[in-house]
Formats: C-alpha cells, sequence, structure tokens
C-alpha cells in the first residue's frame, strides 16, 4: 500500500484513490491519516490559475456562483445576518459562537474576518452592531466589498498584517478557509498572533467526522480544497497552538431547519470543470443522477440521515448525530 507523510501531523498516511482536479489534465492522489482522520492531496500546487478560472466563470462553477448571489441578496436584507443565518449552516454556527462570546464579555468584542471575500458576512455582523473589519488577500474582492457595503475590508496578506495588529482581536472569524491553505500550522499560527489574551478563533470547514470512513474525498476538488478535516485534525491543530478546541452543536439548527443529507456518486472522481486551454467543460453533478430512493437501494453505508429529519422521529437512534454537521464549526482558545 502507497503511503505518505501525513502532512499535518507528520504521521504515515495511505493512499486512498486517485481525483481528479478542476482542470484538465489534473489528477491527485488522496492521502489520509490514519493518526489525526485528516485527508490532504498530493501534489501540492499552486492554485492562483484555477482561481482565475473560477472568477471569470463563477456561474459555471457550483458555489461559486452563490457568493455573488449572496453578496447582491444581502446588500438588500432589511435584516442581512438573519438572512445570511437562514440561509447557510456555517454562518449560523459562526454567528452563533460571535454572540455567545460577546454575551460573556463586559464589552463589545474587536472582530476580524479572514477570508471576507465579497464581504457579506463582515457587513451582517457590522449591521447587526458588531466592531468588525474583513481581511482579504484579494484585491478584487476587497474592492467590491468596499464598493457595495463601506470602508470595512483591508487587503493584506496575513502573516504581514498580523505583525502590524498583534494582540489586537478578541475574535477571529474565517468560515471555510482553512481547508484552501497549503500550510495550516503556520497559518492558525499567525491568527493567534492577532488575538488578545482571552482571544478566541471560530473557524468553519467542511466536516469528514460526519461521513463514514468508505468515503475518501467528499470536498471541493484539489487544488482549490487541498484538506478535508475532521474533528481530530482539528483537536490536533488545537494541541500544536497550545490552544483548547470545543466543536459547536448544530443540534439547534437542526431543529430549525431539519433536511436530509443525501450522499450519491462517490465512486466516481469527479469530472472537469475547465479543459486544458481554460475553456470550460460539462459540469456533470453526480448527486443529481439518483434519486434519493436509488441511492439508497445502491448502497445504504453511503447514504447520511444523520443530522436530518430522521433524529426527531427516532432520537433514540441519533440522539449523538443530532449535533454534527456536513460543517465543523471549531473554537479554539
Amino acid at each position: 500500500m502507497e503511503q505518505h507523510k501525513c502532512l499535518l501531523c507528520g504521521n504515515e498516511s495511505f493512499f486512498r484513490r486517485e481525483q481528479k482536479g478542476y482542470q484538465q489534465p489534473q489528477v491527485f492522489k488522496i492521502f489520509q491519516c490514519s493518526t489525526c482522520n485528516t485527508s490532504f492531496s498530493i501534489p501540492r500546487v499552486d492554485a492562483s490559475a484555477i482561481y482565475e478560472l473560477i472568477y471569470k466563470n463563477p456561474n459555471l462553477v457550483p458555489g461559486y456562483s452563490d457568493y455573488a448571489n449572496l453578496q447582491r441578496e444581502i446588500s438588500q436584507s432589511i435584516n442581512p445576518l438573519e438572512y445570511l443565518v437562514k440561509t447557510n449552516r456555517c454562518y449560523w454556527a459562526a454567528a452563533t459562537e460571535i454572540k455567545r462570546i460577546s454575551a460573556e464579555m463586559n464589552s463589545k468584542p474587536k472582530i476580524l474576518e479572514i477570508g471576507s471575500g465579497l464581504g457579506y458576512f463582515t457587513f451582517a455582523l457590522k449591521n447587526a452592531g458588531f466592531d468588525i473589519v474583513g481581511l482579504d488577500i484579494s484585491e478584487n474582492a476587497v474592492e467590491k466589498a468596499k464598493e457595495m457595503f463601506g470602508i470595512y475590508y483591508v487587503c493584506a496578506e496575513l502573516s504581514k498584517y498580523a505583525l502590524q495588529n498583534a494582540g489586537l482581536y478578541d475574535i477571529v472569524v474565517l468560515t471555510e478557509v482553512i481547508e484552501h491553505i497549503d500550510m495550516p500550522l503556520e497559518f492558525m499560527s499567525h491568527i493567534k498572533g492577532l488575538l488578545k489574551t482571552d482571544g478566541s478563533i471560530i473557524l468553519t470547514t467542511p466536516n469528514k467526522s460526519f461521513f463514514p470512513n468508505e468515503v475518501a474525498w467528499y470536498t471541493d476538488y484539489p487544488p482549490v480544497h487541498c484538506w478535508w478535516f475532521s474533528e481530530e485534525s482539528m483537536r490536533f491543530i488545537a494541541s500544536n497552538l497550545k490552544m483548547k478546541v470545543r466543536f459547536t452543536s448544530f443540534k439547534d439548527y437542526h431543529k430549525l431547519f431539519p433536511h436530509i443529507n443525501k450522499i450519491a456518486g462517490i465512486d466516481s472522481d469527479g469530472e472537469y470543470f475547465f479543459d486544458k486551454d481554460g475553456k470550460p467543460v460539462r459540469i456533470v453533478n453526480n448527486s443529481s443522477k439518483h434519486s434519493f430512493k436509488n441511492a439508497i437501494k445502491k448502497n445504504e453505508t453511503y447514504i447520511k440521515l444523520r443530522n436530518s429529519i430522521l433524529p426527531f422521529f427516532f432520537p433514540h437512534k441519533f440522539k449523538t448525530a443530532k449535533k454534527q454537521s456536513t460543517y465543523l464549526c471549531c473554537v479554539l482558545n
């Protein structure tokens, strides 16, 4: 069995499968660490060219078109934060933790959002009365955020910004960012340097722990996502930083927004988004090929109804599962 040193904890990991990347003819090897339960892609490549292709064709790439839609809808919303938490479980979890920490403090927390992108989450929190700044490395994204929402954004590289603003923030929040970062331990170390003595990091990321071990890779294609983290991954990162970590329960979210999570098409290594010349190719959504009934019939192992409608009808069977989600929300302090 092919092995590789885990790029997170340094222990042995094993080969799971090959995975197509965003652009032809990219093919990546997926490895999984048996110690920290982290999956990662090899080789490590610069993803900047892929991001350029994505942002030139955002409406053709699932997920990225949502960001532009959210920016527009948030700008027109009477209550932007309420709109966001109803739209996305990551924003619900992050906002829940921000409100909890704020309630425990005697003063208003100073907050930084890292990877603020088009600016809608920073704006939603600002609109709700929080003292927050958005940070992003993309000049284009920061300019669009400023044009739409105001002056609450900074364009800078994290390492330089952390040196200039050490110990300034009570809370640093990042939603769906860390899985994009080549060196997450170094990245998180810079974030820790931004915190006050009792400060907290709130982060969300796709949750490997939610899925059965048969699933080798069920997150965005490499090199955009080069990691798939689990609860064990986050515990290792927290330990490396000499911080404590706890995981947000999604139990209340699922009471408000019950749903079914379907996992289908996991035996496929996907379809390319762009050809070798950077032109969009037909995107195949594997999950859309299977009805829910047929997916269960095909292989029940790959269907998770955890955190869905079923826990409320069969609580004795799904007591622990109700707290989890397809995304992790972690608080480090």
